[in-house]
This record gives structure tokens, sequence and C-alpha cells, in this order.
């Protein structure tokens, strides 16, 4: 019997932290757990079985909400910054689901993903750089992701200032944990090999803090229930955390 994504990613936790609340300082030595060797192929691991699904046309919620962000961006062509790549599959899945002309770039501070990334995507391009200090012109791609990476960074603040500094028209924020409340809360949880920041971020707050780069969110795509409907809005009343793909537009985007 073939392995099912869930069997898969539950072998490749080696470890199991109970996650706990902590102040925003506390995450600051887990900066750079994601660098980790093994982690590469503990990802791929659960990925590749995604990617042989998607390949026979069974696409996995995750890629599903993808796909319904980029049917978002109106462009007949883009440049894409994929921030925070890790081994760099969204290559592929962009292939699948967009027929589209798209100039595709990945980037991640781990060198093992990268690594790892350029292997298996030998015609793709990579790069090895940190996504709080992107070493990229103002408003360089029109398009810019970060998939399931925001929640792990400590200097999120940074981060987002430099996504929106370098992308030119749309941001799309690819399945992160959002809930109603007031403020994020900060966790350190584990994944993989490794214990790691995990903020659950205040939808209301984010919005606020994506509207300050000048950027406002045209979209909100329920990730594993994919109607954004009463139950989205009863989960986020009652302030539990759903994961959420948003997409954002930059305000001005018209007059570049």
């Amino acid at each position: 019997m073939e392995k099912s994504v869930h069997s898969a990613y539950r072998e490749a936790q080696l470890i199991n932290s109970k996650e706990r609340n902590v102040a925003p300082h506390d995450l600051l030595t887990l900066t750079d757990n994601w660098k980790k060797s093994d982690l590469p192929a503990l990802q791929r691991s659960v990925v590749d079985i995604q990617l042989a699904q998607l390949a026979l046309g069974d696409i996995d919620p995750v890629f599903l909400a993808f796909q319904t962000a980029l049917q978002r961006v109106p462009l007949d062509s883009f440049r894409l910054l994929d921030a925070a790549c890790a081994t760099g599959y969204y290559h592929e899945v962009l292939r699948k689901l967009d027929n589209r002309p798209i100039s595709y770039l990945g980037s991640d501070y781990s060198a093992a993903m990268i690594d790892f990334a350029q292997r298996r995507h030998p015609t793709a391009s990579f790069v090895v750089q940190d996504l709080t200090q992107l070493n990229h012109g103002d408003r360089e791609f029109e398009v810019v992701l970060a998939a399931g990476v925001l929640e792990h960074v400590p200097h999120y603040p940074n981060a987002l200032a430099e996504l929106t500094r370098v992308a030119g028209e749309y941001l799309i924020v690819h399945r992160s944990p959002f809930h109603s409340g007031g403020g994020h809360r900060f966790t350190i949880g584990s994944q993989y090999s490794i214990e790691t920041p995990r903020i659950f971020f205040s939808l209301g707050k984010f919005r606020e803090e994506l509207e300050a780069f000048h950027f406002e969110l045209v979209d909100t795509i329920e990730v594993y229930r994919p109607s954004v409907s009463e139950r989205l809005r009863r989960a986020l009343s009652r302030n539990r955390a759903i994961t959420l793909t948003l997409v954002f537009r930059r305000r001005d985007a018209s007059s570049l």
C-alpha cells in the first residue's frame, strides 16, 4: 500500500516537543535551526508524495490553495520570488498548475536546502539568502511568495519589510496560521528534527502591518477546507488558529 502524506509526515517528525507559549525574544535562540543539514531530506520524504499525487492529477489542498492564490494575480506573465523556498518544490508545483510564462527564482537562508533544491531542479535558479535581508532591488519581482515560513521567523517584521520592498505588485502569504484575537501569539514547538518558532498571527493585526507597507488584502483562502465560508468565520470568531493563504496587492501597483 502506498504511503500517505499524513503517515509520511508523522514518520518525518523525529522530535515531538510540546508547544509552549513564550515571549517574542525567546524565539531568537532558534533563528538558525532551519539550517540543519538533515531537514531537506526529511521535508522531501513528504513533499515527494504530494508531487507524485499532483502528477496524477490529485492536487493536495496546500497546492490547491496556492493555485487559487495565483488565479488572483491577473498578469499575463511575471517574475516570481519564492522567498524561503526550502527544497524548491514550488518550482515544480508552479509548472504543473499555472501555464503562464513565469520567471522563477527560489531563495533560502539554508545552504543545505538550496543545494538540495538545485540538484532536484537543475534548470531552475536558486540562491542562498535570508528573507530578512534580501539582495534584490525595490519592486524587482511582480509577485513574491512566502510559503509556510513567516510563522517560523523570529524577526518576522524585518521579513515583511523586505518582502514588501521587493514585491512590485503582489505578495502571497501562503499556508500560515491565523486567529482573530488582537495580538500575535508566540510559541515554540517542533517540526522534523528541530525546535522551531511558531507564531500564530492575529489576522487583523497582520493586515494592519501589511497596510503600513501599502499592501491591501485582496483574498483570503482557507487551505485545508477550500471554501471561505461560515465555517471559517466561526473558527476565527472563537479565536482558533486556522491555516490561511492571503493575497495582498500593492495599493499603487496600477501606477507602475
